[in-house]
Protein backbone atom coordinates (compact mmCIF):
# COMPACT_ATOMS: atom_id res chain seq x y z
CA UNK A 1 0.00 0.00 0.00
CA UNK A 2 1.60 3.31 -0.93
CA UNK A 3 0.71 6.61 0.48
CA UNK A 4 -0.13 9.73 -1.85
CA UNK A 5 -0.35 13.06 -0.43
CA UNK A 6 -1.66 16.29 -2.46
CA UNK A 7 0.17 19.19 -3.13
CA UNK A 8 -1.05 22.90 -2.51
CA UNK A 9 -1.28 23.03 -6.37
CA UNK A 10 -4.16 19.58 -5.99
CA UNK A 11 -1.23 17.50 -7.97
CA UNK A 12 -1.12 13.69 -6.54
CA UNK A 13 2.55 12.62 -5.66
CA UNK A 14 2.87 9.03 -4.50
CA UNK A 15 5.70 8.72 -2.37
CA UNK A 16 6.77 5.33 -2.55
CA UNK A 17 7.26 4.96 -6.40
CA UNK A 18 8.78 7.84 -6.46
CA UNK A 19 11.41 6.88 -3.77
CA UNK A 20 11.76 3.75 -5.68
CA UNK A 21 12.50 5.21 -9.09
CA UNK A 22 15.30 7.53 -7.76
CA UNK A 23 16.89 4.97 -4.95
CA UNK A 24 20.04 5.13 -7.03
CA UNK A 25 20.32 8.64 -7.22
CA UNK A 26 22.91 10.44 -4.95
CA UNK A 27 21.16 11.48 -1.96
CA UNK A 28 21.51 15.36 -0.76
CA UNK A 29 24.27 16.15 2.13
CA UNK A 30 28.28 15.21 2.88
CA UNK A 31 27.97 11.66 3.49
CA UNK A 32 28.38 10.20 0.07
CA UNK A 33 24.99 7.91 0.36
CA UNK A 34 22.54 7.40 -2.34
CA UNK A 35 18.48 7.35 -1.20
CA UNK A 36 18.98 3.36 -0.37
CA UNK A 37 21.77 4.01 2.54
CA UNK A 38 24.31 2.55 0.08
CA UNK A 39 27.98 3.99 0.12
CA UNK A 40 29.05 5.65 -3.29
CA UNK A 41 32.34 6.87 -4.69
CA UNK A 42 32.38 10.62 -6.80
CA UNK A 43 31.01 8.62 -9.58
CA UNK A 44 28.15 7.29 -7.61
CA UNK A 45 29.07 3.78 -8.25
CA UNK A 46 28.07 1.41 -5.14
CA UNK A 47 31.24 0.99 -2.87
CA UNK A 48 29.21 -0.90 -0.33
CA UNK A 49 25.68 -1.85 0.07
CA UNK A 50 23.30 -0.96 3.01
CA UNK A 51 23.41 -4.41 4.18
CA UNK A 52 27.36 -4.78 4.07
CA UNK A 53 27.81 -1.71 6.23
CA UNK A 54 24.98 -3.42 8.67
CA UNK A 55 26.94 -6.90 8.81
CA UNK A 56 30.50 -5.10 9.24
CA UNK A 57 29.26 -2.44 12.16
CA UNK A 58 27.58 -5.59 13.71
CA UNK A 59 30.39 -7.90 13.49
CA UNK A 60 32.84 -5.33 15.31
CA UNK A 61 29.90 -4.95 18.19
CA UNK A 62 30.39 -8.67 18.49
CA UNK A 63 34.27 -8.74 18.44
CA UNK A 64 34.24 -6.19 21.08
CA UNK A 65 31.98 -7.93 23.60
CA UNK A 66 34.06 -11.23 23.21
CA UNK A 67 37.18 -9.72 23.56
CA UNK A 68 39.45 -11.32 26.08
CA UNK A 69 40.07 -8.15 28.26
CA UNK A 70 36.30 -7.31 28.10
CA UNK A 71 34.19 -7.85 31.55
CA UNK A 72 32.83 -11.45 31.69
CA UNK A 73 31.10 -12.90 34.36
CA UNK A 74 33.46 -14.94 36.51
CA UNK A 75 33.66 -18.67 36.68
CA UNK A 76 32.63 -20.79 39.90
CA UNK A 77 36.48 -21.92 39.99
CA UNK A 78 37.98 -18.45 40.17
CA UNK A 79 35.54 -17.59 43.14
CA UNK A 80 36.61 -20.57 45.19
CA UNK A 81 40.09 -19.48 44.84
CA UNK A 82 39.88 -15.66 45.79
CA UNK A 83 40.40 -14.24 49.23
CA UNK A 84 37.35 -12.26 50.22
CA UNK A 85 38.68 -8.89 50.70
CA UNK A 86 38.42 -6.84 54.28
CA UNK A 87 35.71 -4.32 54.18
CA UNK A 88 36.73 -1.08 55.41
CA UNK A 89 34.58 0.49 57.44
CA UNK A 90 32.89 3.31 56.38
CA UNK A 91 32.20 6.81 58.48
CA UNK A 92 27.86 6.91 58.91
CA UNK A 93 28.01 10.50 58.03
CA UNK A 94 24.54 12.18 58.21
CA UNK A 95 23.39 15.64 57.56
CA UNK A 96 21.44 17.02 60.33
CA UNK A 97 18.69 19.29 59.21
CA UNK A 98 18.64 22.21 61.10
CA UNK A 99 15.19 23.89 61.33
CA UNK A 100 15.46 27.78 61.85
CA UNK A 101 14.01 28.57 65.75
CA UNK A 102 10.89 30.74 66.36
CA UNK A 103 12.03 34.17 67.60
CA UNK A 104 11.20 34.43 71.18
CA UNK A 105 11.70 38.07 72.94
CA UNK A 106 13.37 37.11 76.29
CA UNK A 107 13.03 39.78 79.42
CA UNK A 108 15.98 41.88 79.56
CA UNK A 109 17.85 42.38 82.65
CA UNK A 110 18.49 45.69 83.28
CA UNK A 111 21.13 47.08 85.82
CA UNK A 112 19.25 48.84 88.92
CA UNK A 113 20.99 52.07 88.25
CA UNK A 114 18.96 51.94 84.60
CA UNK A 115 15.08 52.13 84.26
CA UNK A 116 13.48 50.20 81.89
CA UNK A 117 11.91 53.05 80.36
CA UNK A 118 15.08 54.92 79.68
CA UNK A 119 16.14 51.73 77.33
CA UNK A 120 14.79 51.40 74.27
CA UNK A 121 15.72 47.76 72.59
CA UNK A 122 16.52 47.65 69.06
CA UNK A 123 15.91 44.86 66.47
CA UNK A 124 18.37 43.83 63.85
CA UNK A 125 16.88 45.74 60.63
CA UNK A 126 16.76 42.81 57.53
CA UNK A 127 18.24 44.37 54.12
CA UNK A 128 15.45 45.87 51.89
CA UNK A 129 13.94 43.44 50.26
CA UNK A 130 14.56 43.26 46.14
CA UNK A 131 10.89 43.44 44.51
CA UNK A 132 10.13 40.21 42.10
CA UNK A 133 10.28 40.54 38.55
CA UNK A 134 10.33 38.92 35.37
CA UNK A 135 8.62 34.75 36.08
CA UNK A 136 8.16 35.05 39.89
CA UNK A 137 6.75 38.19 40.24
CA UNK A 138 4.18 36.97 37.27
CA UNK A 139 3.61 33.25 39.24
CA UNK A 140 3.25 35.32 42.67
CA UNK A 141 0.71 37.77 41.05
CA UNK A 142 -1.57 34.58 39.46
CA UNK A 143 -1.59 33.65 43.04
CA UNK A 144 -2.40 36.48 44.55
CA UNK A 145 -5.21 36.30 42.46
CA UNK A 146 -6.52 33.32 42.47
CA UNK A 147 -6.71 34.28 46.71
CA UNK A 148 -8.75 36.78 46.11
Amino acid sequence: MSKSYKTAMGKTIDMRSMSMANEKIRAVGNMNVNARGDLIDSNNNIVKTRQQQLAEQYNTQTKKQNRPGAAQKPQADQTQTEKPQAEKPQADIRVKESQPEPMVEEPVDFPEDVAQDDVEIVKEESLPVKPATGLAAAIAKTKDNKKQ
